[in-house]
């Protein structure tokens, strides 16, 4: 589930921090959105390990003090999708390109 968890969030950085397209996300990801979102938005896999997951996420990529830089950013990216979604999945799910009901 934290494998999970953790694509969930690089896919909703990804999505949300750019431009819209006509269907961002797939059918099937559309099917479990409200479970991978409230996972990642209640889960305490993802809570109390975000610095571990987003360092490693970072680390494959950059090295040194850059690894924290990166880390510190997806988080952000992170808390502001919730903040900007009061936490709600389906507000989440929307956002990202599901339809309004079927997820």
């Amino acid at each position: 589930m934290l494998k999970l968890i953790v694509v969930s969030a690089l896919l909703l950085i990804s999505i949300m921090t750019t431009a819209p397209t006509k269907k961002p996300v797939s059918d099937g990801f559309c099917k479990i959105c409200k479970k991978v979102i409230d996972e990642f938005i209640t889960g305490d896999d993802f809570i109390k390990n975000d610095e571990k997951i987003t360092d490693a996420i970072c680390a494959k990529f950059l090295t040194g003090p850059m690894v924290q830089v990166c880390a510190a950013g997806i988080i952000g990216e992170i808390d502001f999708i919730r903040d900007t979604y009061n936490d709600d999945p389906n507000a989440i799910c929307v956002a990202i390109g599901c339809p309004s009901k079927g997820h």
